[in-house]
């Protein structure tokens, strides 16, 4: 997590209504429910039937190893807009080498502490204009307590141009913000908005079985190199 004042950005209160889309806030509030006091709900308490207004823009992600994040499951909304199959695809094959980068930490920071990630981000295809998209990702358990499960929903606003794309190629990160549930109800301050210039150098440190990837100048973050 990035600390107040820090250089990663400014810190302001983080609250729900930052979520601009209803499919975020649907899928929050569902799984924040699940959760109760723990770290994260299991996967197996997911039921699809209670979140059925907003399946077709929600995914699951199975974490295999710090470069590999596979699509379990795909909504058929989110399958007709890249125009494929998503399951068994990996999610940051969709990125660019840079936003591929930034995304890996973030995955592992939600993996490593039960972070929830937002992200704005714009998705393009051949021959449209890019357009805005709203992305939340959210953990869950599968194993015991290890974070290794990740449900997630892309969506826009109402209307957008985006419900009518088809065979989008890829996605940009804008801008995106890591914060802890709790804090979203008690209005805690938190710092959020990672600049994508700021995400640079690091290196991977082997310790007997564990690997660490540190990041220079920041916080370090473990990167988890087990395989599920």
């Amino acid at each position: 997590m990035v600390e107040q004042g820090g250089q990663w950005g400014e810190a302001f209160p983080l609250q729900v209504n930052r979520m601009k889309n209803d499919t975020s806030l649907t899928l929050f509030h569902y799984w924040n429910g699940l959760r109760g006091s723990r770290i994260a709900p299991q996967r197996l308490e997911i039921e699809p039937a209670h979140i059925a207004g907003i399946l077709p823009q929600v995914f699951v992600l199975e974490r295999m190893n710090f470069e590999t994040y596979r699509f379990r499951i795909a909504g058929t909304g989110l399958c007709e807009q890249f125009g494929c199959e998503l399951r068994g695809h990996n999610f940051l094959g969709f990125w660019s080498p840079e936003d591929r980068f930034t995304l890996k930490r973030m995955l592992a920071s939600i993996s490593q502490e039960g972070l929830a990630g937002l992200l704005e981000l714009q998705a393009s295809a051949p021959g449209k204009n890019p357009v805005p998209i709203e992305m939340l990702i959210l953990p869950l358990t599968h194993a015991g307590e290890v974070i290794d499960r990740f449900i997630g929903s892309m969506s826009t606003e109402v209307g957008s141009r985006y419900n009518e794309m088809k065979h989008l190629h890829q996605l940009r990160l804008v801008r995106h913000e890591l914060f802890r549930p709790d804090d979203v109800s008690s209005g805690r301050q938190l710092s959020a908005w990672w600049p994508l210039s700021e995400v640079r150098n690091a290196r991977l440190v082997q310790v007997k079985q564990r690997s660490f990837r540190v990041y220079e100048g920041g916080r370090s973050s473990r990167a988890s190199s087990h395989k599920d």
